[in-house]
């Protein structure tokens, strides 16, 4: 995308782009009353004194899912792990610019670890081969610039952290989870906690298999639905100015305020970016060692609130601020908030599922969420030809 290549297929629109994201949960839909006997393996495991870890080449993948809003407080970073060995599970990231090397699996399953891997099986049939069971990501948009296969990816290894969820509670033990850091008495909740991994004061009843990454999926397509279905004018509105702002020879910027993002999103395309990334803290004094221009434009990813100093400070340079932001409760995200302010769907607590007798919800919605409103924006961006 954006290499001049006179041979290379069309670039992927922005609503094929999520069309393809939609097409792949409903394949995990339907793929994910296998992944249970996994979970239940991994979570045998844990119950017994193992680890559940986590790594792989993929990029960010361990990130998206470590000390992290509605995900597990018991996972081990498989970077930092001690001889990984027999009593282990370790989830295993694979999509990503690169050919993934199967050695890591073969060196894992060789000292009795279980290799859970996630990626697009028929992209990846060495690494897949390689591990002992395999979360398939449902891409059926082959390789392409924008990284659907990455992206899927993260919706499965949520979905399959509550499947291991589920299975811990079919074996009457709950683990441990992360409350998101902005709601309040969140930091003290989560210091209650951590370094435990099973709660000995909360026993939520048996979940059905397969419950709680059904619930989650399903929650990601009524997200990605009510984006198109809210988000489209405001979406062409920040693409046009991305592609004005680029012509006029000013500079597009990409800023992270909030929220996980899978690092691959910024990795690709192979040409130039339609957004440069904004290496700069999301606050006043960011935004002025930034030294935009006047003309310059920003688009912020947001979380939940309103970015005043943010706006204010782009605005006194000469510049425009697009937000994507989620709203509070049943709220919208609140337009007045930047020039131009994106819905991202999820809600306050950037957590997608509940259980019955749990006292938070869990499962992160925002990382999957973000890498699609993301994508969408450079897509539509591209130059019109």
């Amino acid at each position: 995308m954006g290499s001049g290549c006179c041979s290379c297929p069309p670039p992927m629109t922005s609503e094929h782009f999520l069309a393809a994201l939609d097409q792949g949960l409903a394949n995990q839909q339907r793929s994910l009353p296998s992944w249970v006997v996994t979970a239940e393996a991994a979570a045998d495991r844990f119950l017994a004194g193992g680890r559940l870890m986590v790594g792989g080449p993929a990029p960010s993948f361990e990130g998206e899912i470590s000390w992290r809003a509605g995900g597990l407080m018991p996972l081990t970073s498989l970077a930092s792990a001690e001889s990984p060995g027999m009593g282990d599970a370790a989830l295993l990231g694979y999509s990503g610019p690169e050919v993934p090397d199967p050695e890591l699996a073969r060196g894992l399953t060789a000292a009795g670890t279980i290799t859970i891997g996630f990626g697009s099986g028929q992209q990846l049939p060495a690494v897949r081969r390689a591990c002992a069971r395999w979360i398939d990501s449902g891409n059926q948009a082959g390789p392409s610039d924008p990284p659907v296969a990455g992206i899927l990816d993260v919706a499965a290894v949520w979905s399959f952290v509550g499947e291991f969820v589920g299975a811990c509670l079919r074996r009457g033990a709950m683990p441990t989870m992360f409350q998101s850091i902005v709601v309040t008495g969140a930091d003290v909740r989560n210091n209650r906690y951590i370094g435990t991994r099973l709660h000995d004061d909360m026993h939520p009843g048996p979940v059905d298999p397969g419950a709680l990454g059904l619930a989650y999926l399903a929650a990601l397509r009524r997200y990605l639905e009510g984006f198109q279905a809210t988000e489209r004018e405001r979406l062409a509105q920040a693409a046009d100015e991305v592609r004005r702002t680029r012509e006029r020879g000013n500079r597009a910027w990409f800023l992270m305020a909030g929220g996980h993002l899978p690092a691959n999103v910024l990795g690709l395309p192979a040409g130039p970016p339609q957004l440069e990334t904004l290496a700069h803290p999301a606050n006043a004094d960011g935004i002025e060692a930034a030294g935009l221009r006047p003309g310059d434009f920003v688009y912020m990813q947001g979380y939940t609130w309103p970015p005043h100093e943010v706006a204010d400070a782009v605005h006194a340079t000469g510049g425009r601020l697009c937000v994507a932001m989620a709203g509070h409760g049943d709220q919208p995200a609140p337009q007045g908030a930047a020039d131009i302010v994106l819905d991202a769907q999820w809600k306050y607590g950037d957590a997608a599922v509940t259980v019955p007798g749990y006292d938070i919800p869990f499962l992160a919605p925002s990382g999957f969420l973000n890498a699609a409103i993301y994508w969408s924006l450079v897509l539509a961006a591209l130059p019109v030809t």
